[in-house]
């Protein structure tokens, strides 16, 4: 089979600049286009009954696992059921400790009223951790290790550092998960605490001195040196063990581990399918550009090319055969595809690229990968003789500047043929 020679065969190899700056084009151009279309197919996914059902699957299984959180009363849900933040359960942890303090110590409470004001009163055995003391309706920390942990078998467990803490969770709790300073709290032997107690642990009620420091902090927002002293000293603690208690949960409560595993399969699933998604964008954004390339150039080049007014040959100097310009395409069909990480980032689903092809080597593994090949091809130009980037190396190819020559340009007749042409007259 004849090769057509190149029409541009006396034209120039493109510059090192332009090749990477059609490279350049191309890519952006991809990615603009690929994430128009992603934002359409993605809405449109959203309809679809099989992925209707993943993402229903997803979320009973996030909620499961919400609910089991709840149901520790490590964390709570909020109105909008979900997992109220850490701070947040300290906050309402000192509120309760202060409260049970004054309540102890006998006194008053500062209420804040609904013009600013507050207003001195009692607190209410109602509002305090002594309160239906035997469940620990208020009082979280002690709910979860002295209830909680101890009826689920998986996690029933007080060893902490060699030691079996199973008959003493106060010393564990307390002692070593919050590391309490004892002097700052009340004493067992004094009358307050035998008469108005009911036997609750003296670890959440203070002494009447930080009593009223806590009690200025929580009702009317003070800030002093004093006051923080004691805010901070109980919120770390209480920090320090509901994170001790989260840990011991997401590693080792055999419920949660279940509703974990329901939850990876799920999310697995959709991650999945946004990638399907995301890819039928790109095959369709890439199957545009290269169109578009074709009908603006009239012939088989990149929108970057036509840009930089640039043309493709092989290395005989020959119009490409169209298995070279498939390969080449191909190669950059590949290679483009890392710009999948940007849209992903800026759809807020870069998380999905997390899922697992192969065990322990995810979808962001390959990516990067290919992102790496991408920037040794963009950047290989500058040290090839021909300029090759990996696509035009592979399927043998060149570029050729359009308005550069090797040789001059003339109308004139070569005098051998002009010779032939007179002979033939």
């Amino acid at each position: 089979m004849e090769k057509e020679v190149s029409r541009f065969k006396n034209n120039s190899l493109a510059s090192k600049k332009k090749h990477i700056y059609s490279r350049l084009l191309d890519y952006f151009l991809t990615f603009v286009i690929t994430y128009i279309f992603f934002v359409v197919f993605y809405s449109i996914s959203g309809s679809v009954p099989a992925i209707v059902d993943i993402s229903v699957e997803l979320s009973g299984s996030t909620q499961n696992l919400i609910n089991y959180v709840d149901s520790t009363h490590l964390q709570s849900k909020d109105e909008n059921n979900d997992l109220i933040s850490i701070e947040d359960g300290a906050n309402t942890y000192l509120i309760g400790v202060a409260k049970t303090s004054a309540y102890v110590n006998n006194m008053k409470y500062p209420y804040k009223q609904s013009d600013g004001t507050f207003i001195e009163k009692d607190v209410p055995k109602e509002e305090t951790f002594i309160s239906e003391l035997q469940s620990y309706k208020l009082d979280n920390l002690s709910y979860y290790y002295k209830i909680f942990k101890k009826s689920e078998p998986s996690i029933n467990n007080y060893v902490y550092e060699g030691v079996d803490y199973q008959n003493d969770i106060d010393t564990l709790l307390y002692s070593k998960l919050m590391t309490l300073d004892d002097t700052k709290f009340i004493d067992t032997l004094s009358e307050n605490y035998i008469n108005r107690a009911e036997g609750a642990s003296k670890y959440v009620i203070l002494n009447a001195e930080n009593t009223n420091y806590l009690i200025k902090r929580m009702a009317m927002g003070e800030s002093s040196t004093v006051v923080m002293a004691i805010t901070n000293h109980l919120g770390n603690g209480y920090v320090k063990a509901v994170q001790h208690g989260i840990s011991e949960v997401e590693n080792v409560a055999a419920p949660y581990l279940n509703y974990l595993g329901a939850f990876n399969k799920a999310y697995q699933k959709l991650a999945g399918a946004i990638l399907i998604v995301y890819l039928l964008a790109y095959s369709t954004g890439f199957i545009l550009i290269t169109v578009i390339g074709r009908l603006v150039g009239k012939r088989w080049i990149t929108v970057g090319q036509k840009v930089m007014n640039l043309a493709i040959a092989d290395l005989e100097e020959c119009e490409p055969h169209p298995a070279r310009l498939v390969l080449y395409n191909g190669l950059n069909y590949i290679l483009f595809i890392s710009s999948s990480l940007i849209g992903l980032l800026l759809m807020g689903s870069l998380g999905v690229t997390a899922i697992e092809i192969f065990p322990h080597f995810p979808v962001i593994a390959i990516l990067l990968a290919v992102l790496t090949f991408n920037l040794i091809s963009l950047f290989l130009p500058l040290f090839t003789k021909n300029r090759y980037d990996i696509s035009t190396f592979v399927s043998r190819l060149v570029l050729k500047d359009v308005n550069e020559f090797d040789v001059p340009v003339t109308d004139e007749i070569p005098d051998e043929q002009q010779e032939k042409e007179e002979n033939h007259e």
